[in-house]
């Protein structure tokens, strides 16, 4: 039994994104205790062994409820630990899937893992749950970007007026995951005001602030 706590799993599931996004077998394995228990779904049955477990990942095995092998340059994602307690923990974040390289996004999932680490700080049980966000809700994107120059489909705050702060992701500004759409805090918090610049801010796909020179 490991103990782990919040900076140690978010440092995991960066390594996580990252092992996936390579999909380097050392990469991979390097996450995962040898007698791993991994389920794609709370209701499979478990993929058991590190060795089984990277053979899934790079689509060399078939398992149920395991998707094939994503394609390179199509898929993102971004997660942090939301719970831990000993040896378990909880992450929530979401993955996002482009139509093809570079282009729009097709899908996003909103996602939960729970995991149990080892002493060595691997992964010794996965279990995901996720759920696919409603299209209407999804970042429009191309080549990766959004309409106003944002990367991955997060959009800035500007202030009304001739300057703001610079360009960088909504989770620099508030403590969420890069990759969580923000939509409802952004239309909420921000309406009274976007009103009150017009028309020297403006709202664009109810995320987006435009701002001009007044």
């Amino acid at each position: 039994m490991g103990f782990v706590d919040k900076a140690e799993v978010d440092r995991w599931l960066r390594a996580y994104v990252g092992a996936w996004k390579s999909y380097d077998r050392d990469q991979i394995g390097e996450l995962f205790s040898a007698d791993v228990r991994y389920r794609y779904h709370p209701h499979d049955d478990p993929v058991v062994g590190r060795a089984e477990l990277v053979r899934s990942w790079l689509g060399e095995a078939a398992y149920a409820g395991a998707s094939a092998r994503d394609e390179q340059g199509t898929y993102d994602a971004a997660y942090r630990a939301v719970a831990v307690d000993g040896d378990v923990a909880v992450a929530t974040g979401s993955s996002t899937y482009l139509s093809g390289p570079g282009g729009p996004v097709e899908k996003v999932y909103d996602n939960c893992f729970v995991m149990r680490f080892d002493s060595a700080g691997r992964c010794r049980e996965f279990t995901e749950w996720y759920v696919e966000r409603p299209r209407s809700l999804c970042p429009v994107m191309s080549g990766g970007r959004r309409s106003g120059g944002v990367p991955r489909g997060l959009g800035d705050v500007l202030a009304p007026g001739r300057s703001g702060p610079p360009e960088g992701p909504v989770a620099e500004l508030v403590d969420m995951p890069a990759g969580v759409l923000l939509e409802p805090v952004v239309v909420a918090a921000l309406g009274a005001a976007i009103a009150q610049a017009r028309p020297s801010a403006r709202q664009v796909r109810d995320v987006v602030l435009e701002v001009r020179p007044g």
